[in-house]
């Protein structure tokens, strides 16, 4: 479960619940399947609820203290307005990420560049975002972690080209 908000934390502008089925393959080799519900803007009149399913291939190459991990995402989402019951066609993205994190005890502090790249635009695929993080995971316990972050999402070759500086703090409980 995760929640966004805009205006200074005015309002909730997205929440999301996601559920992932993961099967390590080897010791490096990761495969995913995931899906997540999506509420855009849910205490507002033009609320919309999106179907997101997504499936991902990672593999983890290690060296001592540093973990890069690239990670290549097939993404597939369904949109529906609330107000007017309109749904939008369903959108595909290819998204490849690439991760460096350093252990230090229980501080892991971490980077990563993620491309999304447009799979089915009437206007022509293109790459239509790009995002950076840099942040630190700090392990609470074997199965809690927290972790702080700042985000900077760059959209382009879209309508509403649009810059987001975010800084953000998770949560994750491990079964």
């Amino acid at each position: 479960l995760e929640n966004r908000a805009n205006d200074n934390f005015g309002r909730w502008s997205t929440v999301f619940v996601n559920v992932k089925a993961q099967y390590k393959i080897n010791k490096a080799l990761t495969a995913s399947l995931s899906y997540r519900y999506i509420m855009r803007n849910p205490a507002e009149e033009n609320t919309e609820f999106r179907h997101r399913i997504f499936a991902d291939l990672s593999y983890r190459i290690k060296f001592s203290k540093l973990t890069i991990t690239p990670r290549t995402r097939i993404q597939s989402q369904f949109t529906q307005h609330y107000a007017n019951d309109i749904s939008e066609r369903i959108n595909w993205l290819w998204r490849n990420k690439i991760t460096a994190k350093y252990s230090l005890k229980k501080w892991n502090p971490y980077i990563e560049g993620e491309i999304f790249y447009t799979l089915n635009n009437n206007r022509g695929n293109a790459i239509n975002r790009l995002r950076m993080v840099a942040g630190c995971e700090y392990e609470l316990s074997k199965k809690t972690t927290i972790d702080i972050f700042y985000l900077r999402d760059n959209r382009m070759n879209v309508n509403n080209q649009l810059t987001l500086n975010v800084f953000a703090a998770g949560y994750t409980f491990r079964f």
